[in-house]
This record gives C-alpha cells, sequence and structure tokens, in this order.
C-alpha cells in the first residue's frame, strides 16, 4: 500500500507541454524524500521528445497481470 498522500496526474494531448509541467515539479521538489515521481510506461515507441520506458501490448498486459504494473481503474 503506498501513502497516505496525494496523487497528482499531469493529462493532457499529445505536444500539450506534460513533460515541461512535470519537469518544473521534479526541479522544484528536488531533495524532498517525501515527492516521488514514478517512471511512465506506455506502449508506442520511444521518442526522443518523451522521458519514458515502453512495452508492446503484450508485455504490458502480462506486466498487469503479473503485479509488475498496477492498474488505475
Amino acid at each position: 500500500m503506498i501513502g497516505p498522500g496525494r496523487l497528482i496526474l499531469v493529462v493532457g494531448p499529445s505536444g500539450a507541454g506534460k513533460d515541461t509541467i512535470i519537469d518544473g515539479a521534479k526541479e522544484a521538489c528536488a531533495g524532498n524524500p517525501a515527492i516521488v515521481f514514478p517512471r511512465r510506461v506506455v506502449t508506442r515507441a520511444v521518442s526522443a521528445t518523451e522521458d519514458h520506458d515502453t512495452l508492446d501490448d503484450a508485455a504490458f498486459d502480462r506486466a498487469v497481470n503479473d503485479g509488475g504494473l498496477k492498474a488505475i481503474k
């Protein structure tokens, strides 16, 4: 179990500036061990403009089913 705490999601369409907001938050929160930024795992190709890990659809589903990733429902 994670918590207690708050979960803040930064969402928006591609190119909206999510990574810029996240990078600014990381800089502002540097050194605070109570604040954690999880690693993004997505099912699209690696891009030079995004910082994320990539899995294909089948590997992503296996990771969720095996408990390696927690699905948010």
